[in-house]
């Protein structure tokens, strides 16, 4: 049958091509981080982010800073690539004193962003002082008693 169309020829694998489909989709939904292209959803994410971020800094601004961090967080989580969204939301709940998801957003920022990130020494300096002030204080040296010379 080589005087067949392409498009007949083609036709006579269908579940080839089925199978090829399965194996992209199985590949998207198994394999953390790979996704197939979706630019206008990605756009919006980004937009959607933006608008979280806003929101953010209007609380951070109003000493809102556990909404703050809430919205920091949402907003890095919509749009993870942008991973100031995240050490602004260690230093928002750094601020409103919830020291351990500051230290988690602090460590998180940390593995992710690239090691010249702009703030990956402030956000170092940070993590060292919320872990200072979570140690416990060191026992006190109890001098002996003084003792009167014979």
């Amino acid at each position: 049958m080589p005087d067949q169309p392409p498009y007949a020829q083609a036709s006579r694998f269908p579940d080839l091509v089925a199978l090829r489909w399965a194996a992209v989709v199985a590949l998207a939904v198994t394999v953390p981080g790979l996704t197939l292209p979706r630019p206008a959803v990605a756009a919006e994410a980004r937009e959607d982010a933006l608008d979280l971020s806003k929101q953010a800094l209007d609380a951070y601004l109003a000493g809102a800073f556990a909404k703050a961090a809430l919205l920091y967080m949402k907003a890095w989580q919509t749009w993870p690539s942008e991973h100031l969204y995240l050490y602004n939301a260690a230093r928002a709940a750094e601020r409103a004193g919830q020291l351990d998801e500051a230290a988690k957003s602090y460590a998180k920022f940390l593995s992710l962003a690239p090691a010249d990130h702009p703030e990956s020494g402030k956000a170092r300096y940070h993590l060292d002082d919320i872990r200072k002030a979570k140690a416990p204080p060191a026992p006190a040296v109890v001098a002996p008693p003084a003792r009167t010379l014979p």
